[in-house]
């Protein structure tokens, strides 16, 4: 198992659904498939270090993972640090 962005998760987990774009799950599928993850637990992830970060550094290396492997695309990264953080 990939461990680059996981977090140890030992609460009870809470059941709800979701509607994607066939291209939003696409995405999440590929990025599953590439991590050895479920879906599920690449959402919990993505909450907690977009929405729960513990600092900007920690911002920035997630984001440094994601765009090192080209799940980004042609994101302008070095713009995205100037621009918000």
């Amino acid at each position: 198992m990939n461990s680059d962005i996981s977090i140890n998760k030992t609460t009870r987990k809470k059941r709800f659904n979701i509607l994607l774009t066939d291209e939003e799950f696409s995405f999440l599928k590929e990025i599953s498939k590439n991590e050895n993850k479920p879906v599920s637990e690449i959402l919990r992830n993505a909450v907690d270090y977009l929405y729960k970060p513990k600092s900007n550094i920690e911002i920035i290396q997630v984001l440094e993972k994601f765009y090192n492997k080209n799940y980004l695309g042609s994101f302008n990264f070095e713009s995205f640090i100037k621009n918000h953080l």
